[in-house]
């Protein structure tokens, strides 16, 4: 995109207004700071992210014929296993804080030796030219005027106390007129935040040459826009003078310093900025608005022309890192239309490739099998426990047989029916598992009644009954 819209405003020149090539540039650039993007549909292209460098390198190796005994890797695979993305991302960490550290060491050294050879200006006919330039612009800040024979050309420096430096030269009326309207146009545009800007973009894309061009494109789009503020109802004569004095100015203009403006350029964009100061006139307001649609569009839409693509293991992976088995309780209530307080006894386990759900409610034992992968519901067993009968002989006598005392244990203790009911979901091969309600007839066999044993005392004597148990 840098590259497309270089070329574009090379090919339309100045039928584009500077003020929309400026702030498309500067959406550019903040885009650089904000890499994210919508994305729309599957993408144009899809890059493949999935197998690892190792697997990849050990799978040719083996194809070759030439792989080393298990347990004992090549340099390849060594140098192939080493944490790529920590080494680079520690790579890019140094050459950010290199670039800041220079910009910030240079605002410092460059700070400290106007503090001692920058001297304010007193003379009163500098003094009175700023301040008519000043009110004429309406800028009520205050803004100090020094003398500094460090540099070459005139420049605004300073975010919260800004300064306007001066050479130590004679300059005619007119020329500080024109100096102070283009040092006073950049505070306007505020250009000291977007030299700012450019300072940060350059020191995340360091490593990138394309990006650097734009931060230059950048600054050369601020100075032409400061130019066309200036010049846009001048008459020819005064452009022809305007442009001789950018030109005089140039050659001996330095690199730009953090948090400061001056005159700069190559010798390419200065006849492209001289070409647009003698250019009197209008841009076309149709080829403005295609611009900002075309900007629009391929920001918008950048995002869904490479689509990185994971492998399925990786999906896979993802997605069971964000499963959980709090997520498969719910899956597993939500599909038997069941609340959270209505069940009781709820158990999670892994068993690998799903979760196993346990819970019961009312009667009935729930055993839930939730899949992974699909985050789907792949096999439900119910198993029904029914109270049958439950029984018990009061059975006090001393004097009863041990018959009549094993009859008794026996009816005391409750019978239980269980059925177990199994329904698998379509996703796994169908299996069903049926096990009929066992009654207590099968389980619990009918006890013989036994009649009373005769004493020869007949009140000491009890009868023991046995009670029928029912199904």
């Amino acid at each position: 995109m840098i590259l497309l819209f270089s070329g574009l405003f090379i090919v339309l020149k100045n039928r584009v207004s500077a003020r929309v090539r400026y702030l498309t540039w500067l959406v550019l650039l903040v885009s650089l700071i904000f890499p994210f993007r919508p994305r729309f549909g599957q993408g144009l292209v899809t890059i493949e992210h999935g197998q690892n460098l190792a697997t990849s390198a050990a799978r040719g190796v083996s194809q070759t014929g030439t792989e080393v005994a298990t347990g004992q890797p090549s340099l390849w695979e060594l140098f192939l296993g080493l944490p790529w993305v920590e080494l680079f991302l520690l790579v890019w960490l140094a050459g950010f804080l290199v670039v800041i550290g220079r910009a910030i060491f240079a605002y410092v050294k460059f700070r400290n030796l106007l503090k001692r050879w920058g001297n304010p200006i007193a003379d009163a006919r500098i003094l009175a030219n700023f301040q008519a330039i000043k009110a004429e612009f309406g800028i009520q800040k205050s803004i100090r005027l020094f003398h500094y024979p460090q540099v070459s050309s005139p420049m605004l420096f300073g975010l919260r106390n800004p300064i306007i430096l001066l050479p130590a030269i004679d300059y005619t009326d007119e020329e500080l007129d024109l100096i102070f309207e283009h040092e006073l146009t950049h505070y306007r545009h505020r250009d000291i935040y977007v030299n700012l800007l450019v300072l940060l973009v350059k020191a995340a894309h360091w490593f990138n040459p394309i990006v650097a061009f734009a931060c230059k494109e950048v600054q050369e789009a601020a100075e032409s826009y400061c130019d066309h503020s200036v010049l846009h109802e001048r008459d020819q004569a005064y452009r022809s003078f305007y442009g001789e004095t950018i030109i005089t100015m140039i050659h001996k203009s330095q690199q730009p310093i953090l948090l400061s403006s001056c005159f700069y350029s190559n010798k390419f964009n200065l006849k492209r900025r001289i070409i647009g100061i003698m250019d009197s006139r209008l841009p076309k307001p149709s080829l403005a608005i295609l611009v900002t649609f075309v900007t629009s569009c391929a920001l918008i839409f950048s995002g869904s022309i490479f689509v990185v693509a994971m492998s399925e293991t990786q999906l896979y992976q993802a997605q069971e890192a964000t499963f959980t088995q709090e997520d498969a309780i719910q899956i597993s209530l939500r599909d038997q239309s069941l609340e959270a307080s209505a069940v009781t006894d709820v158990h999670a386990s892994d068993q690998g490739d799903y979760y196993l759900i346990e819970f019961s409610h009312e009667e009935t034992l729930y055993r839930v099998q939730v899949d992974k992968a699909s985050r789907s519901i792949t096999k439900i067993e119910k198993e029904t426990l029914k109270l049958v009968a439950e029984s018990s002989s009061s059975s006090t006598s001393t004097s009863s047989s041990q018959a009549s005392q094993t009859v008794s244990e026996m009816s005391s203790q409750p019978t239980i029916a269980s059925t177990t009911q199994t329904v698998t979901t379509s996703n796994q091969p169908q299996t069903t598992v049926s096990t009929p309600a066992s009654t207590s007839s099968q389980s619990t066999p009918t006890p013989t009644p036994i009649p009373p044993v005769e004493e020869p005392d007949t009140d000491d004597v009890e009868d023991t009954e046995t009670e029928d148990v029912e199904d």
